[in-house]
């Protein structure tokens, strides 16, 4: 019997800036309860510097697309479109109240600098910080962030009679 424990990671696109290193996560809801001191434990940082941009037209499902085209997790856009999630950050596109038809473009630049993470040792992370033992509704910790930055532009193109 190996006394090795295995490590799940759950991906996540952050729509809000609150979240960091340490950061307790609820998994159910999609929201961040409370950071944990994490200061004493061993991060490694990598640099990316990687550009994304796609620019996208008339489709009248787009706002749901455009999620999906951000890279928005299947369970975060429920949650996000079932109002369990509040529509902050990127995600408020949901809420693009004007009408999406084939003079809409949707323009969305992605970039990513660097990625941080927190050691892969689970004793040593939980152990870290006693406040973390409290009662919580977390189901999960912010072990690894990527920092960077993601633009959604709507443009609406005149038209021409």
């Amino acid at each position: 019997m190996s006394n090795e424990q295995t490590l799940y990671s759950t991906n996540r696109k952050a729509i809000d800036s609150s979240g960091s290193l340490g950061s307790l996560y609820d998994g159910y809801k999609d929201r961040i309860l409370l950071k944990v001191n994490v200061n004493s434990i061993e991060k490694q940082s990598e640099e990316y510097k990687v550009r994304h941009c796609i620019i996208t037209n008339d489709s009248k499902d787009q706002k749901l697309n455009i999620l999906q085209m951000m890279g928005v997790e299947n369970e975060l856009r429920l949650s996000i479109l079932l109002n369990i999630r509040e529509k902050t950050g990127i995600s408020a596109i949901i809420d693009y109240s004007y009408p999406i038809n084939e003079y809409t473009r949707f323009f969305y630049y992605y970039y990513l600098d660097r990625e941080e993470q927190l050691s892969n040792n689970p004793p040593k992370i939980q152990s870290s910080d006693e406040s973390s033992k409290l009662q919580t509704s977390a189901t999960h910790i912010i072990t690894g962030i990527q920092t960077g930055i993601d633009i959604i532009i709507v443009l609406e193109l005149p038209f021409n009679k």
